[in-house]
């Protein structure tokens, strides 16, 4: 049982088993779904196929960072399953929550900090973060960050120590990642830097402390740039960490205001613990005030600098908005009242315990995957629209480094890698793709016109077979046509 402040003490071993059993039962419905999120399926594709010999950015493109491929082939080499990656992000969920709860122990009970951690978890499958998206491995890696500096903050120290170098160290860690840490590492380190000044420090120790921690949370990035150099690639790597990021097109600002206005309303409820706890700031919690509002102000432009405003996006803002709130959640009536509140809200909007939608994913997925075999037994597939993971799910190979379906029929996606995307498509149509798999009618607005016009035309021209299926994603039953016995061989009119 969860008593007041006289409770639980020091028992972190229950508090580590309370989180994880909290995570567990929020996330258990969503294990084994082959098709939870069309990016985690991309993912895993990825790690699975580096065990193949396939090299990210060269074989198969993305701008993801290194270190979240790197991720998912270490999970591949465990199992190629989808449980492997949803265990995986159970376990990091769960260790985030606990790092949570360590930095709460710092003014608040193990109650307050606890309900914190449950927060953040509940959080996570309300923005898009029940399965393996890439702010629920790297969040980890920030919350260590913090905490390491929220208690080499609480000494009031006059020059850096290990915690610095440690805190830098990890968000290093995260940057290769996700590019968009780079927001939350920034303002950790100038923090520091700032609060070295307070305390006297003199010009050259804090250019020399930021020199040190600079070099430090660098240091992984350098090391993924000196890997690609290594190995003859580093133009590509370049291109897709750097370049591609700066020319990928956004919606216009009325969609880009709506959508962004629609999370915030979404999440809106479970804002309120740390609203509250903010306002009445008191106690020892209050001289951390200004790096838990830094952190937290860039944690929120991290996810208005990339204005697509996916739901997903919002997932880094858990770590500090969880943090913050632990004041709130430490009182004796009303933490409990918010905490179930904050879960309930999540319980109802995200229904975390649908674990018949995963059973149903599971048959209709691979009930699609054994007609797309049934109607064609040659080896290559094209996922124009539809799951990537029928890649792997069919043992079928891929033509192309554009695995990812947006990446050839979204217009935003145009010529954003070192491709051409058109080339590219008529390269890839040229070596008569044996299954061609799309939808009625384009997912990804504004719809890449030409790449459609040319799919329908193969399609018409060269494959003898059309039939109709389901494929389940991202909670929505979406019906594909698979485009079947197509060759060069095949002329119609």
């Amino acid at each position: 049982m969860i008593s007041g402040r006289g409770g639980w003490r020091d028992s972190r071993w229950l508090a580590v088993a309370t989180i994880a059993l909290f995570a567990l039962t929020w996330r258990y419905s969503t294990f084994g779904n082959p098709t939870l999120h069309v990016d985690d399926q991309f993912y895993q594709l990825v790690g699975q196929n580096m065990h193949r010999g396939l090299l990210p950015y060269v074989d198969i493109w993305d701008r993801k960072p290194f270190g979240l491929f790197l991720i998912y082939y270490v999970i591949a080499a465990v199992s190629f399953e989808p449980t492997a990656y949803q265990i995986a992000a159970w376990l990091f969920a769960s260790a985030t929550g606990f790092v949570i709860y360590l930095c709460g122990r710092t003014w608040a009970s193990a109650r307050g900090s606890v309900f914190a951690a449950l927060l953040y978890i509940a959080a996570l499958h309300i923005s898009g973060g029940e399965g393996g998206q890439a702010p629920v491995f790297y969040n980890l890696f920030v919350a260590i960050a913090a905490l390491l500096l929220l208690r080499w903050l609480a000494d009031n120290p006059e020059r850096a120590d290990r915690r610095v170098w440690g805190a830098m160290a990890s968000l290093g860690v995260a940057l290769t990642i996700k590019q968009t840490v780079m927001f939350e590492a920034a303002a950790m380190g100038l923090f520091a830097l700032w609060h070295l000044w307070n305390r006297g420090a003199g010009w050259k120790q804090v250019i020399a402390t930021g020199v040190t921690a600079i070099s430090i949370g660098i240091a992984p990035t350098l090391a993924c740039f000196a890997f690609f150099a290594a190995t003859g690639h580093f133009d590509v790597f370049w291109h897709a960490m750097i370049l591609s990021n700066a020319a990928k097109a956004y919606p216009d600002l009325q969609v880009m205001g709506a959508r962004a206005l629609l999370r915030i309303l979404q999440i809106t409820p479970l804002l309120v613990p740390a609203i509250l706890s903010f306002v009445a700031l008191s106690g020892p919690m209050r001289q951390f005030r200004p790096f838990l509002l830094t952190w937290t102000l860039a944690a929120l432009f991290g996810f208005l600098a990339v204005p697509n405003f996916y739901l997903h996006y919002l997932l880094p803002l858990w770590v500090p908005i969880a943090v913050l709130s632990c004041r709130s959640l430490d009182r004796r009536v009303l933490g409990p009242a918010l905490i179930v509140g904050c879960i309930s809200y999540s319980a109802l909007v995200a229904n975390p315990f649908n674990r018949a939608w995963t059973e149903h994913s599971k048959q209709e997925f691979a009930a699609t995957a054994q007609l797309i075999n049934d109607m064609d037994e040659n080896e290559t597939l094209l996922v124009f629209d539809g799951p990537p993971a029928f890649y792997e799910k069919t043992g079928r190979r891929f033509l192309s480094p554009l695995v990812f379906p947006t990446h050839l029929n979204w217009l935003n996606e145009r010529n954003v890698s070192h491709l051409d995307t058109t080339e590219e498509l008529e390269r890839i149509l040229q070596q008569y793709p044996s299954v061609v798999l799309t939808i009625p009618q384009p997912r990804s607005q504004p719809a890449n016109a030409q790449a459609w016009e040319m799919i329908e035309e193969y399609a018409r021209a060269h494959c003898e077979e059309r039939r109709e299926a389901v494929a389940p994603e991202i909670y929505r039953r979406w019906k594909v046509i698979i485009h079947a016995r197509c060759s060069a061989d095949v002329e119609q009119s």
